[in-house]
């Protein structure tokens, strides 16, 4: 007889699985009643049966089959004697008695397990009972066909046994694979044929001389021991896989909580048990984790009993016990639960090296010396694991730590430059793929270093936290970074466009405008924005985090709050650094042209002079605006070699034309660098010496911001200019900040009014009154008043009404180089009262 001995069965389904074996046992019971049978040479009575039963399942046999436990016993040699030998209900009584106390005294079986094994019996009995009640008939039970009848009654028995063990099983357990449910119950089944062939010659001898029953249990006897000895090897063999499998298992988890799992089901599926635990101390965290009956496993914080029983290191040793040996609170509280056989490994250690696991509620049989050993070899093996796992947490944490510490900034947890890219490249990559938008807006507060140096810096950082959390919230889902000092950037994803983005950049703004409070003192910054997107201004991190950034600065020297980047602004741009290297190379060999446009007299339209304006005509770009060399020569070093090539062909070029009757003055721009090189008032003497040029037909142009920053340098440098004779006029007057004060104390001898107000007087009454008072304020001073920009006959007459003294633009003629300025010349071109002057045929597109 087989009990069914799987883990983990719901009880409501054994439960009624129950309740159909009694439903279907009772009638069978009844028909059996009151049905004779050969009279026996000895009449059993239901205690016998009952003592029968009772020795027979006590002395079961565990036998252990791909890692489940099932228990085999010799139920069948009571069975069949029990056939012959009692009556209907003694047998049945008998039978339900002794198995009942064998599954309570040995097995420690409770609930719906017992319910199910008493009903098994229950059926079991009542089939037998039919079957061999309802064939035998006056047939002796020992004669061949007696014992034919008894053969069918125990197999019929054995088949129905292990059918419903079998279903048993798979309802419980549905993910159970039948092929593994066929296997192991073969093996039962086949040991229960074993002993159904002892107990039909048991049967034969008790039937003729009772009293030889003795040789019948020392066959029996022999044969359990043979079984024995065969499921001690089972058990051996298992033991070694399982802890194969455990120890695999274990390896394979790839940290502290996968091992967790992996402990749990092991060892839960290798004891077939109904719960398993494992205490873990973490620190100053001690956690359980649990699994029971078909529930999921669960975490929850250790008992105190329990921790404090962990916590006592009186006993340095690994303690492994039954729970009756367990030290006294662990005890306590495992039976507190309802748990009456649990085994327990206690691995003491230091710090978050101490565990504890926990085995209970087995199916089969109460843990005996063999699961202990198992247990122990399986508890050591986990805590190798467990020190493992420990060493990999920490090493894990180490690494997110480390690598959170390289990708985000110390002061303000906000992401930092290198985390800021990678995430500007991966923003890059889904924009790609789904055809969206990205834009990156960098942002650099304005004077910061101002609080710094006066609040110091301990409010700065306060102040750049607080800041980050402002923005922060403000930009919700999309990434916002420091990316050092003062420097911050936000990139947003699927933007639909600059409008979008300016808004943003106007919100920030508006974020950054608002007072900030350290200690009562209300603290205001603002900043300046750049901004690039993608796909329009790069479509790599790289290159739109360096145009944002070029925006950025574009917007701070402007002024403004921000700028989208702009590739004619971009002094860093591909195209500009290849022409920083051939500007070089364009001055040194004389490839830079120079143009001449003419001013001419306001009081008789006769031409007075020219001024001297670079021209760049680059092989494979074309013309190249005067704005874009010309700072790009600033910037890179190059204007000091510029300004003496524009100034050494302009005064050869004057030399040439006074040779071919033409006395006009030339006037060249003047960098501001130039004002602040000691060495330049040399450098024109020099150049005005070598090509015989009277110095008062020179006049060196500055712009009026350049002028009026009052460098004592500068002031030098204006000081020698004016010694050598040459003339010094104030270029783009009205644009700056002029205090006729300080102008008046300058060694100049002309000023020219900016573009911006003459262009449009011919339509704007305001700029008419602008240019005649600033010509009167000019005149006062007794400087020489030049209007530049005059493009029409009108602008013309109101410059002459306003009293400027000359005038130059595109009314007279466009810049000419110099072959062509000879021939217009020639052609004595000057400004007539009726018309403006006409290029020579062929000159009109220079």
């Amino acid at each position: 007889m087989r009990a069914w001995t799987r883990a983990h069965q719901p009880e409501s389904r054994i439960l009624v699985l129950a309740a159909a074996m009694v439903v279907v046992a009772i009638p069978l019971h009844v028909f059996t009643l009151g049905r004779a049978l050969p009279t026996p040479p000895l009449a059993l009575p239901w205690w016998a049966i009952a003592l029968g039963f009772l020795i027979s399942e006590s002395f079961s046999i565990a036998l252990h089959v791909k890692g489940d436990a099932h228990s085999a016993t010799f139920s069948e040699i009571p069975l069949l004697i029990g056939l012959a030998a009692a009556s209907p209900t003694g047998l049945i009584f008998g039978r339900l008695l002794g198995s009942g106390l064998a599954l309570v005294t040995r097995n420690g079986s409770r609930g719906p397990k017992l319910g199910f094994n008493l009903a098994l019996s229950y059926l079991d009995s009542t089939i037998a009972l039919t079957i061999y009640h309802g064939l035998l008939a006056e047939h002796s039970p020992v004669s061949i066909f007696g014992l034919g009848v008894g053969a069918l009654a125990l197999g019929a028995t054995l088949v129905i046994n292990g059918a419903l063990v079998a279903a048993a099983i798979l309802v419980t357990t549905p993910d159970r694979p039948p092929a593994a449910v066929v296997r192991s119950l073969g093996l039962g089944m086949a040991m229960s044929g074993a002993a159904s062939v002892v107990a039909l010659g048991g049967l034969a001898v008790f039937w003729r001389e009772p009293i030889t029953l003795a040789g019948v249990l020392v066959a029996g006897a022999g044969l359990y021991s043979a079984f024995r000895w065969y499921g001690s090897l089972t058990r051996r063999f298992e033991d070694l896989e399982a802890l194969h499998q455990f120890t695999s298992a274990v390896d394979g988890a790839a940290d502290t909580d996968e091992l967790l799992e992996v402990t749990l089901s092991q060892t839960r599926r290798l004891f077939s048990a109904r719960f398993a635990e494992v205490v873990l101390m973490r620190g100053v965290e001690s956690i359980v984790t649990s699994s029971e009956g078909a529930v999921p496993s669960q975490r929850r914080p250790a008992p105190p009993a329990v921790v404090e029983a962990m916590a006592d290191d009186s006993d340095p040793i690994r303690v492994v016990a039954l729970l009756a040996e367990a030290p006294g609170m662990i005890a306590d509280h495992y039976r507190s639960r309802g748990v009456q056989d649990a085994m327990v490994a206690r691995m003491p250690g230091d710090g978050d090296t101490a565990a504890m696991i926990v085995v209970g509620s087995p199916d089969r049989s109460r843990f005996g010396k063999d699961d202990l050993r198992l247990f122990d070899t399986m508890a050591r093996q986990a805590r190798v694991a467990f020190e493992r796992g420990r060493l990999v947490d920490r090493l894990r944490r180490e690494m997110t730590y480390k690598e959170h510490q390289a990708l985000h900034d110390a002061l303000t947890g906000l992401p930092n430059r290198l985390h800021f890219t990678i995430v500007v490249e991966e923003s890059l990559r889904r924009a790609r793929e789904s055809g969206t938008r990205v834009a990156v807006l960098l942002i650099d507060l304005d004077r910061f270093k101002e609080v710094n140096d006066t609040l110091g810096h301990e409010r700065g950082d306060v102040l750049l936290q607080e800041l980050a959390l402002r923005l922060s919230e403000a930009v919700g889902d999309d990434l916002m970074a420091r990316l050092g000092g003062d420097e911050f950037g936000i990139v947003l994803q699927q933007v639909r466009g600059i409008a979008e983005v300016s808004e943003w950049a106007r919100r920030i703004s508006s974020i950054l405008q608002r007072p900030f409070f350290n200690e009562g003192l209300a603290i205001q910054v603002t900043g300046s924005i750049g901004i690039a997107l993608a796909p329009e201004h790069g479509t790599d991190g790289a290159t739109l985090l360096r145009r944002a950034d070029v925006a950025m600065y574009e917007a701070k020297e402007g002024g403004s709050v921000f700028e989208v980047y702009d590739p004619q602004r971009d002094r860093y741009s591909t195209r500009r650094l290849a022409l920083a290297g051939e500007l070089r190379d364009a001055i040194e060999v004389g490839a830079l042209a120079v143009h001449y446009q003419p001013k001419a007299s306001m009081a008789d339209g006769s031409i007075v002079g020219v001024e001297a304006l670079a021209r760049w005509l680059h092989p494979r770009h074309g013309f190249v605006p005067p704005d874009e060399f010309i700072g790009l020569a600033e910037r890179t070093g190059l204007i000091r070699p510029l300004t003496e090539h524009v100034l050494r062909v302009a005064f050869r070029d004057r030399t040439r034309l006074g040779a071919d009757g033409f006395s006009l003055g030339v006037a060249v721009n003047i960098a501001a660098s130039s004002l602040n090189d000691p060495d330049f008032p040399d450098l024109v003497a020099r150049l005005i010496g070598e090509h015989d040029v009277d110095p008062q037909a020179v006049t060196l142009e500055v712009t009026e911001t350049t002028m009026m920053a009052d460098s004592a340098r500068a002031r030098l440098v204006l000081g020698s200019l004016d010694e050598i004779g040459v003339t010094l006029s104030i270029d783009d007057f009205g644009t700056g900040y002029s205090s006729l004060a300080y102008l008046s104390s300058l060694p100049v001898d002309e000023v020219k009014i900016d573009r911006s107000f003459v262009m449009d007087m011919a339509v704007d009454e305001r700029l008419v009154k602008i240019v005649t008072s600033t010509a009167g304020l000019v005149h006062s001073l007794g400087l020489r008043v030049v209007a530049e920009g005059v493009e029409n006959r009108g602008t013309w007459d109101l410059l002459r009404a306003a009293g400027c003294d000359q005038a130059q633009g595109f009314f007279l003629c466009r810049p000419l180089g110099y072959t062509d300025l000879v021939a217009w010349l020639a052609a004595g071109s000057h400004v007539r009262g009726d018309v403006g002057p006409r290029l020579p045929s062929g000159l009109a597109g220079d």
